[in-house]
């Protein structure tokens, strides 16, 4: 008889296998423990997972580190703790990873949900009260395949596709192809998601007066690039004085405005959301690296405003030492290219961090009087501030849905749906609207006859 216990420590678990004989005498023990490490060189997080033997596994290494370097840090973790627990059941079971069998795969997503297995030869006991929702358990086979394919591992049960969707954009003739309906996978529900309470027009105003009363230009130039252009926070803090330019459009005319994309040089807290991040710097010259492709278009006052504030506050009132921890990556194609800086400095001189901003912004929060989340992590206020520009598309530009999308820069307009979170007051403004425009269409409706008038004698 095999006894499996699951053991979790600082939110990390781990697995005491026992062995008894027939009569339930002790035999032997042992722990199975794969943990994930990162290592950084020269700017690159690289993942590692180590064995209970203290060894590293080579082929998660090469998918994580060289097939999927080009993704985001935290993509690449994120994949790196799904596969784990691909390797945690091989183990445990005593499986050949390359010849995972159809009851391997079903086995698999049991253990996936933590329901006890037990055969009559082995049971497993899983440590925590509640199991994980079948999107979870979706996710760490998506991972798993991704696995497989780039090592070119073949395992129909968990390949084998049961129908592929072809979903319409909302008000938009574009069809675009959802992920396939693996025969594995669980069926998940779908709760309407909702992003955070937005800023409001009154409310940012407040707060720009908040900020302007210090004289933190650095700080007003933040807050505007997120509520006027709907900036995520990676993108801002990542922005260099060679990404503040202007562009000629059709017609010959130039316009200033901001180019978001990464760099080697990046921090992971300015790392732009859904673009390319070279591996080399040769990888600036691929056609994949397409820099000016994404660019907001912002009015020529604040053009002026950013560029007078990195001639002054950077360029002059910098000294030469602290400028050169702002150093970035130049990726303009242009031989009299200047030296690039972030444009955004932190208290010691270097660039910016995510930590430090948030840390200011919620102060600024606390005092124009606005409710702070403290419980929910995911409710920002950076966000709130990027929902405020979209909510402002919505009610007062009266945008459709499309519009929105392509302001927002998201793929689909169902990503743009979600944020569309009006207030009770804005439902109430809106029907209200909605109620004054149908009268205009039918000046017949203003015309309501006497109920009294009506009523039988």
């Amino acid at each position: 008889m095999i006894r499996i216990k699951e053991q979790i420590v600082l939110g990390r678990s781990s697995y005491l296998v026992e062995a008894s004989d027939s009569k339930g005498s002790f035999i032997a023990r042992n722990k199975i423990d794969y943990r994930v490490e990162t290592v950084s060189r020269d700017g690159i997080d690289y993942f590692l997972l180590v064995d209970s033997a203290g060894r590293s596994v080579h082929e998660f290494f090469v998918h994580l580190n060289y097939t999927m370097l080009s993704k985001s840090p935290n993509t690449r973790r994120t994949a790196a703790g799904r596969l784990r627990k691909l390797y945690e059941y091989v183990d445990l079971m005593g499986l050949d990873i390359c010849k995972l069998t159809s009851g391997d795969i079903t086995n698999f997503i049991l253990f996936l949900q933590k329901f006890s297995l037990s055969n009559g030869e082995f049971r497993i006991e899983f440590a925590g009260k509640y199991n994980p929702r079948n999107n979870t358990v979706n996710q760490v086979l998506a991972a798993c395949r991704n696995f497989f394919r780039d090592l070119e591992i073949d395992c129909p049960a968990l390949m084998e596709i049961k129908q592929l969707h072809i979903r319409r954009e909302l008000d938009t003739d574009m069809a675009y192809q959802r992920d396939a309906a693996y025969k594995v996978n669980l069926r998940e529900s779908h709760p309407v998601v909702k992003v955070p309470k937005y800023v409001s027009v009154e409310e940012f105003k407040t707060i720009l007066g908040i900020i302007r009363k210090e004289g933190n230009i650095m700080a007003e130039i933040i807050v505007r690039l997120m509520f006027c252009y709907g900036l995520r926070l990676g993108e801002v803090l990542g922005l260099t004085n060679e990404d503040v330019t202007e562009r000629r459009i059709t017609g010959g005319d130039v316009r200033p405005v901001l180019y978001l994309c990464n760099r080697l040089s990046d921090s992971n807290f300015q790392l732009a959301k859904n673009k390319n991040r070279p591996v080399t710097k040769d990888g600036y010259n691929s056609p994949d690296y397409r820099r000016l492709d994404d660019y907001v278009a912002i009015t020529d006052d604040f053009y002026r405003f950013i560029n007078e504030y990195i001639e002054v506050k950077l360029l002059q009132e910098m000294k030469a030492k602290r400028l050169e921890k702002l150093r970035a990556d130049t990726v303009v194609k242009d031989k009299y290219a200047g030296p690039n800086y972030y444009i955004f400095v932190g208290s010691r001189g270097g660039r910016l961090s995510d930590v430090a901003w948030n840390r200011y912004l919620k102060k600024v929060f606390e005092q124009a009087g606005i409710a702070l989340d403290k419980r929910v992590r995911q409710h920002n206020l950076n966000h709130r501030l990027r929902h405020g520009y979209a909510m402002f598309l919505v009610k007062y530009l009266h945008l459709p849905v499309r519009d929105v999308m392509l302001r927002m820069r998201h793929k689909y307009v169902t990503s743009s749906m979600v944020y569309y979170n009006p207030t009770e007051a804005d439902e109430f403004e809106l029907k209200t609207r909605l109620a004054e425009t149908i009268y205009d269409v039918i000046p017949a409706l203003k015309e309501t006859p006497s109920v009294v008038a009506g009523r039988r004698k």
